[in-house]
């Protein structure tokens, strides 16, 4: 048994890499094309040819687990940092055990700045013992259309080669509770802003544009059309248990504005009925958003991602206010894997 990173110049290396991702990740259409997005071309890592991808070799030398961390930066207090995500962690089932635990401790302890969200109870108790905490929880919340029963007929009653009825409809521009979005498919004019006492992963213009417009999946990125008060979200629509529904992946306010919020929240309910969708799904990871949504008529799922870090000037800060963090769907690869968190 051999633990190695893997040398992305060996073609013969990397094809069994490629082939082991489209084995264990059968339901990806197309596993090259989303890890070179998502892990080579992301701004926050540094050397390009270098990205963390370990993996274990069996006597065969076939690989029979993987480790990948994902760089990102990082917010606290107005001082920036580098850090990383835990990603596309599998072993598989004949070596788990003794070969998952090996790889667990390697990767945390080559780590910097770790983050991890979305994690099983097995691994749980694993990396609890390496120092990893627990700081918050991303919670999914639903808002129901009214009118579901008749999008689920029309859905059930249309045709299958009916393009008409496939189209998608995100007009250019949108107003809500006075506020005007308008649709952009770059963005040019954007300055990252900070919430206070607050973990918040970057959301600077190169992340934007890398996270929503290089993407392979098709996002609408809707931005407000006041410079003095930036505000922004992003949706999609997917099919998710047979059922058309728009997915809230992210959106930035300043702090803790309920009015920039709710105008999200009217937007994207407009966008539900254009597009006959039963309703909107978002991830929650502060008691400001919790309280914000169930007063806009969204209900907790049950469904959702612990956060769990390894730095310790965080996970000192963790109360049981829910009021440490701000995450959204956009972080990690929790929206690319949305319909494994919702089985």
């Amino acid at each position: 048994m051999e633990l190695a990173m893997l040398d992305a110049s060996k073609h013969t290396e990397s094809g069994k890499f490629i082939r082991f991702n489209e084995y264990v990740f059968p339901g990806r259409s197309d596993v090259r094309k989303r890890f070179v997005w998502h892990y080579i071309r992301n701004p926050a890592l540094g050397t390009k040819e270098k990205p963390y991808i370990l993996l274990y070799y069996n006597e065969g030398k076939e690989i029979v687990g993987q480790s990948l961390l994902n760089a990102v930066r990082w917010h606290l207090n107005g001082k920036g940092r580098e850090g990383c995500f835990g990603a596309d962690f599998y072993v598989l089932d004949k070596y788990r055990g003794a070969v998952g635990a090996a790889m667990i401790m390697k990767t945390i302890k080559d780590a910097k700045g770790y983050f991890v969200i979305g994690i099983s109870d097995i691994s749980k108790k694993l990396v609890e013992r390496l120092g990893i905490r627990t700081i918050g929880k991303l919670k999914i919340f639903i808002w129901l259309n009214p009118l579901a029963p008749i999008a689920l007929i029309k859905e059930f009653m249309r045709k299958p080669m009916n393009s008409k009825s496939r189209r998608e409809y995100f007009p250019r521009e949108i107003k809500a509770n006075g506020t005007e979005f308008k649709l952009i498919n770059k963005i040019e004019d954007w300055k990252e802003y900070h919430w206070s006492k607050t973990v918040e992963f970057s959301r600077s213009r190169e992340f934007l544009n890398w996270r929503f417009f290089d993407s392979p999946r098709k996002y609408y990125f809707y931005i407000s059309n006041d410079p003095g008060k930036p505000v922004y979200f992003v949706v999609r629509k997917c099919r998710i248990k047979g059922m058309n529904i728009l997915v809230l992946v992210d959106y930035r306010i300043p702090y803790m504005d309920a009015d920039a919020l709710n105008s999200i929240l009217k937007a994207s309910k407009s966008l539900v009925m254009k597009n006959n969708c039963i309703g909107i799904l978002v991830g929650s990871s502060h008691r400001f958003f919790d309280k914000e949504l169930k007063k806009s008529f969204f209900f907790y799922t049950r469904k959702g991602s612990r956060i769990m870090t390894g730095i310790k000037d965080v996970f000192d800060g963790v109360s049981e206010k829910r009021n440490l963090i701000y995450v959204t769907l956009a972080d990690s690869d929790v929206d690319l894997n949305l319909d494994n968190i919702l089985r």
